[in-house]
């Protein structure tokens, strides 16, 4: 797999990004039809304008001939507290699908789609946070809902984080997007809402979402 990282194509030593990869594919005595080319658009704060995708398409796909072609990227902000409120439950629009969508239609090849799962491109730090909110993340079709408590971890007894997330899980159990025959994580959630398992852990709510939803193209 070839990754072009498409927020740096602009500094790629003043060559054009599709003579850079000729030159790269000679180096590596590969030619495009083994090679797998992923098209990285990171984070996606609005859909991408047709002008910009048409000429990336123009730029990197004709003419090689790839062996498969994939679009990445995702709609989740690197902090989701600007869009949804604490104690609210709201939905962030996933403008990925109207980009798979261009693309295939523009390129006129099958594109595939890969995402960053429910996290922004820039991962979290790791260890813990005492001032994070409890919070579920639930990807549909074409939105990623999130509910969120209303209260911080600080302070709060192993019991107390358990209630946020019971509380949590069941209000997106019985949200209407809600598809609980899915997958594992949409079993765990619901095992989580119906209190038969007692969680506690926001890496495990991140965990048992489910990016891998198929998104309906316009």
């Amino acid at each position: 797999v070839i990754h072009i990282d498409t927020r740096s194509l602009v500094s790629w030593g003043g060559n054009r990004p599709r003579a850079t990869i000729a030159a790269d594919l000679d180096a590596l005595k590969l030619t495009a039809s083994e090679v797998d080319v992923m098209l990285d658009l990171g984070y996606l704060a609005a859909p991408v304008d047709d002008l910009s995708l048409r000429w990336l398409l123009e730029e990197l796909l004709p003419d090689f001939g790839w062996r498969s072609v994939i679009i990445a990227a995702t709609s989740v902000p690197k902090s989701v507290a600007g869009e949804v409120d604490k104690g609210d439950l709201g939905s962030i629009p996933r403008h990925e699908g109207q980009v798979v969508a261009w693309a295939t239609k523009l390129s006129g090849l099958p594109v595939r789609f890969g995402d960053f799962g429910v996290q922004n491109p820039q991962p979290p730090k790791p260890g813990g946070s005492p001032n994070m909110i409890p919070s579920i993340r639930y990807t549909s079709d074409n939105a990623t809902f999130l509910a969120r408590a209303d209260l911080p971890v600080k302070g709060r007894s192993r019991e107390a984080k358990q209630a946020h997330y019971h509380r949590l899980a069941d209000r997106l159990v019985n949200h209407s997007a809600f598809r609980p025959d899915c997958c594992w994580g949409d079993h765990y959630l619901v095992a989580v809402a119906n209190g038969s398992i007692r969680s506690a852990s926001q890496e495990r709510m991140r965990a048992i979402d489910e990016p891998g939803r198929d998104i309906t193209l316009p």
